[in-house]
């Protein structure tokens, strides 16, 4: 974000090339196709990845010279989708087939986020592309093995029956919004399907260690949390299945050893191993049964890798990239939400705004890569510092914001003064050289007593942040020009 007041620091040119570069730095790290388009949808600006990927020139690829690289029979869609995208105004998706530098046609999904004025116009679109491929491919294998399976089907009802939770399972799966609804969709399954067994759900986390997210059955035998290497089935890459206690080598991730038969099948997904599928009990499975297990296994990690692309791509239309907080896009979406809701509850919503002091001369003498650890550490200390129900953001630039809900001035005005106290405590260290300390302005606002809207009450935190700035910086000052009722003292 370039603000004018602020601006007045350095060349206005000079300031906005480097926040630009800042910007496509940050979003060169987070994901690895960005570009931008105009708000009429002509390409302006794109990141080495895509030329990496496509093959094309920086000029090649600019206006609709990107469509020379999507497959002939996309054209066409993604020229509809585009229109329809900005007639909308909203953030959006698609896929399309896109021509690797090597000439291979790769399935690309496409998040589309338009980046707006204050006053609502779309000034620019950000698209962020993602190679789907190996998804795909999953996707045409269960084809596949649906087709096969239903060929079964003429052997009984029960396998019909089967079939059909299983394609219903695929078809809600796809439809969650994210895990924690796709697991006890998981466990109803597997009991229609196989009544007389337990079973378990477990998810990689980071490292080597599982995490059980569900339990089905009379019997949960699972320990919440074990080692890859607990389980023989995840060791081999395959499914480790013995048929009664005692007889072959036994998973060390239970709590009590299951009675009967027990069955563990890896969730793997271009060699990313996602999660363990077990079943225990009951006498034995035959060859059938062992396929539908399978089958059921295919069904839960493709959309268990669909939900976390989908998320992934989410948390990058709206999280910071640099500093993990929100960005504005999220800001401008949430606030007026919350402002409503403070409204309907009468109850009090505070604003604060904060400005790193000096800040360009920080990065003139310790350089832009001193600086981004700087805004990283200071992310994360907004994040430790805020409640479940704040909202902190990065702003633009040096500028944070941070919503608190709930909370009045006076209450909002102590914990800031915390904040800017373990700010200036605060020692971050680049390169293995400790920089020196630094200091904030504030500006805080209250809702609805000093704006009765969300753009006037954010509006007033800015100015009373300024007014902090002009006042000697390294303070909290209120809407109205007042300063905090204990100003945070300068000494460092």
């Amino acid at each position: 974000m370039t603000r004018g007041r602020k601006s007045r620091a350095a060349p206005a040119g000079t300031e906005t090339l480097r926040r630009s570069e800042q910007r496509w730095h940050a979003l060169a790290a987070a994901t690895g196709m960005v570009w931008t388009a105009n708000a009429q949808g002509e390409v302006a600006e794109d990141l080495p990845a895509w030329r990496s990927f496509t093959g094309q020139t920086a000029e090649g690829i600019k206006g609709e010279g990107w469509m020379a690289a999507l497959h002939p029979e996309d054209r066409g869609p993604a020229a509809a989708f585009w229109s329809a995208a900005r007639e909308a105004g909203a953030p959006c998706e698609t896929e399309f087939r896109l021509r690797r530098h090597d000439g291979e046609y790769r399935h690309v999904a496409l998040r589309l986020v338009p980046v707006s004025d204050q006053d609502g116009t779309i000034r620019e679109w950000i698209g962020v592309g993602v190679d789907v491929t190996e998804r795909k491919r999953f996707e045409e294998e269960l084809v596949r093995s649906r087709a096969q399976l239903a060929q079964a089907r003429a052997a009984g009802e029960q396998g019909a029956r089967r079939m059909a939770l299983i394609d219903e399972l695929n078809a809600t799966l796809h439809a969650c919004n994210s895990l924690e609804e796709a697991y006890p969709l998981l466990g109803m399954t597997a009991q229609e399907l196989f009544p007389w067994m337990n079973g378990a759900l477990a998810l990689a986390e980071r490292g080597s260690q599982l995490k059980t997210v569900a339990q089905w059955g009379g019997n949960r035998p699972m320990a919440s949390e074990f080692a890859l290497d607990d389980c023989w089935g995840l060791r081999r890459g395959q499914m480790h299945l013995l048929d009664e206690p005692g007889k072959g080598a036994g998973c060390l991730h239970f709590m009590s050893m299951p009675e009967g038969l027990s069955l563990c099948l890896p969730l793997v997904v271009h060699s990313e191993t996602l999660g363990l599928l077990h079943l225990d009990g009951g006498a034995g499975l035959d060859a059938e049964e062992l396929r539908l297990v399978a089958r059921l296994g295919d069904v839960i990690k493709i959309a268990l890798a669909d939900l976390k692309l989908r998320e992934s791509l989410r948390l990058q239309a709206i999280r910071d990239p640099l500093t993990g907080l929100f960005n504005r896009q999220y800001l401008d979406e949430t606030l007026p939400r919350e402002c409503q809701l403070a409204r309907r509850r009468n109850s009090p919503l505070s604003v604060a705004m904060l400005d790193i002091d000096h800040f360009k001369q920080f990065n003139d003498g310790y350089g832009h890569d001193a600086g981004d650890t700087v805004l990283r550490e200071l992310g994360e200390l907004l994040r430790a510092a805020s409640r479940s129900s704040d909202i902190a953001c990065r702003y633009g630039g040096d500028e944070f914001v941070l919503i608190m809900l709930d909370a009045d001035l006076p209450a909002s005005v102590s914990r800031l003064e915390q904040i800017c106290l373990d700010i200036r405590r605060k020692r971050c260290v680049h390169r293995n050289r400790t920089l020196p300390s630094i200091t904030v302005s504030v500006g805080m606002s209250e809702f609805p007593v000093h704006g009765g809207s969300p753009g006037e009450v954010l509006r007033a935190a800015d100015e009373a942040m300024y007014a902090a700035k002009n006042a000697g910086r390294d303070r909290i000052v209120l809407s109205g020009g007042e300063p905090a009722e204990q100003p945070v003292p300068t000494q460092r």
